[in-house]
Order: structure tokens, then sequence, then C-alpha cells
């Protein structure tokens, strides 16, 4: 509730239906933060993949530094989503595995 209260605020000033980006978007940045959580633990190689609420919240500070004047588009706003998530997740992941698991578990979440 607190992601969508902040993005709709922020998605109000867009124009072409870009708003109605706001639930989708929440909905699958928290299922995909989830699934994170859950397939890519820590392991002694792996120390730092400890993700947190706070990694998603960053995702939609990129996301909500787009600009008004420039985005048109709602198909605009989602590469910017995929690209925040490969930017906070993908760029903590070492190896292909994990990054190949990461890409598809954000290509899922496209169809939504």
């Amino acid at each position: 509730m607190i992601f969508e209260t902040s993005v709709s605020y922020f998605m109000n000033n867009f124009e072409n239906n870009i708003g109605s980006l706001v639930k989708p978007l929440v909905t699958a940045s928290i299922t995909i933060f989830q699934e994170v959580a859950k397939g890519l633990l820590p392991t002694p190689a792996k120390s730092h993949y400890v993700f947190n609420l706070r990694d998603t919240w960053k995702v939609f500070q990129g996301v909500c530094s787009l600009s008004p004047k420039k985005i048109s588009e709602p198909l605009m706003v989602v590469k910017a989503w995929v690209h925040e998530n490969l930017r906070v997740f993908g760029d903590r992941l070492i190896n292909h595995a994990d990054k190949d698991w990461f890409k598809a578990a954000v290509s899922g979440h496209l169809k939504n």
C-alpha cells in the first residue's frame, strides 16, 4: 500500500494512461522481491545476496526519476522499471545462472 500510494502520487503527472501501470508495477515488484529473497539465498560465495524491501524502494526511486516531459508512452515506463530491476537486483548477481534466472523472473512478470 505504501508503494502504491507513493508511485501513484508521482504518476499523476503523466499522460496517456500511464497511471494505470501503478498497481501492476507494484504487484510485480513485490513478487520479484519475494522470488529473489527466496530463490537467491546467501552462501559463503554469495554472502552479499541479502535482499530487503529497501531494494524494491530503490527500483521505484529510479522509476520516479522519470520526467513527464520526456515519457509519453506506458512502454517507456515499463522499460525503465525493467532497467531499474536489473540495476538494483541484477548488478549484484555474480554468475550467469543467477543472472539468467533473474532475467527469466522479470520477463515472466512483463506479460502481466
